[in-house]
This record gives C-alpha cells, structure tokens and sequence, in this order.
C-alpha cells in the first residue's frame, strides 16, 4: 500500500464487497469514513489490530454513515433544489452529525441499560435500530424539506 487512503480503502473492501450496487458502494464508503474518523480519534490506532473500544467506535460510527447515506439519498435531490449550495451542503453536515450523534447516543443508553453493544447484536436488530433512528429523522427534519 502507498498511503492510508490505500489502506482505508482496501479495509473497506474487505469490510463491505463491492457486489456493483450502489448499497455495497454506500458501504464502502461508510467503512472507510468510519475508519478515518477513528484516526482523527486516535492517530496511534492499528488499523490491523484494533481493540474492543475501537471496533466499537468504527462500528457505531459506520452504522450512523451508512443510515445517514441511505436517508441522503432519498431526500438530496429535493433538499439542493430548495436554495443555494452552500445552503444544502449546511443541511447535509446537520444531519450527518444528526445520525452521528444519535447513533452514539443509542450505544449509549444500550450500556447504561446493561445490554450488548451496537457491535454485539443481532443484524436484525441493528437493522432495526437503523430503520427507527432513519423514521425519527424523517419526523425531525420534515421542515428541512419544505422551506423554500
């Protein structure tokens, strides 16, 4: 490998394979987003070799990437066409750190209520949480897609 960017990327293969869908695409990107932002976190992190603290971290911050992805998909389109580009990109960091945020905040109360974490549970359940965490945006945000 040349440089991280290399390294994240072939991590995110591994973690995500691409099967040519733009899901499979979505999730490479998200891995590798999760990835990076535990280097921001952590400079000294292995990305070989991470601890239980760190796969955790990766793990809830690519779950909130990959929903935030999904979500940003559907409603992208309608939010650019609602003002300036400076505007939309705004929006769009809002509800990134949104996800973030509350992807961070389920993994939370899941430890405080003596439950496994996010990156102990089944895949149906994670899907669920996703799919309620993304229902709950769609509430709160409703007025972002209406204002002219």
């Amino acid at each position: 490998m040349n440089n991280a960017d290399e390294l994240l990327a072939a991590i995110a293969e591994a973690a995500s394979p691409s099967d040519g869908t733009n899901d499979s695409q979505t999730g490479q990107d998200a891995a590798a987003e999760a990835l990076q932002y535990l280097l921001e976190q952590d400079k000294n992190a292995n990305l070989l070799d991470l601890d239980t603290d760190q796969r955790e971290i990766v793990l809830e911050r690519f779950l909130a990437v990959d929903a935030f992805k999904l979500f940003a998909t559907d409603v992208c389109k309608h939010m650019q066409n609602k003002g300036p580009l400076a505007e939309h990109q705004n929006r769009m960091r809002v509800l990134k750190d949104y996800f973030c945020e509350t992807f961070r905040q389920a993994n939370q109360r899941r430890a405080r209520e003596d439950r496994p974490s996010l990156g102990r549970i089944p895949d149906d359940e994670v899907r669920r949480v996703s799919r309620s965490i993304i229902t709950e945006a769609y509430m709160i945000f409703e007025g972002f897609f209406d204002e002219s």
